[in-house]
């Protein structure tokens, strides 16, 4: 697969591989008055901190100084919150107790147990309904069904 060099780039792409432009930041010129590629500044100041070899300091000062921390924060935040809801869906009853799934006429029907009498179900229009009503009444208090 031949390699074609980009413009205003020391890097090579593939044929395939579609041309991108550059982002550049609006407004922020060099001492030329030319628009600066946006990473180049913080390659020159990571580069320019490298001198006393502690790498990431020189990483975390250069991130601080271009400004880039809060969306490495809100990246954070992001992951965090992914993580957290698929470790919740894991903790719910259908989930821990793995119902039995069938279709019963036309609704599905999610039992935990021998039968409707003794086990615990949640019926609805698709699998994930099923599961959600078997969820809700996995916590129904037995005396509120009684009634």
């Amino acid at each position: 697969m031949p390699l074609v060099p980009q413009a205003n780039s020391d890097r090579c792409r593939t044929e395939e591989e579609p041309a991108r432009e550059r982002v550049y930041l609006r407004g922020v010129r060099d001492e030329r008055g030319k628009i600066m590629d946006t990473y180049q500044p913080i390659f020159d100041a990571v580069r320019s901190k490298l001198s006393n070899g502690n790498i990431g300091d020189a990483v975390a000062e250069s991130m601080r100084e271009a400004g880039v921390a809060h969306y490495v924060q809100f990246a954070l935040a992001n992951i965090i919150a992914e993580v957290s809801r698929a470790v919740d869906s894991y903790a719910t009853p259908s989930a821990i107790y793995k119902p039995s799934l069938s279709i019963d006429g036309n609704t599905w029907c999610a039992l935990y147990g021998d039968n409707l009498q003794d086990g615990v179900a949640g019926f609805g229009d698709s699998p994930a309904d099923a599961m959600a009503a078997f969820d809700m009444a996995w916590s129904e208090n037995l005396r509120a069904l009684k009634k």
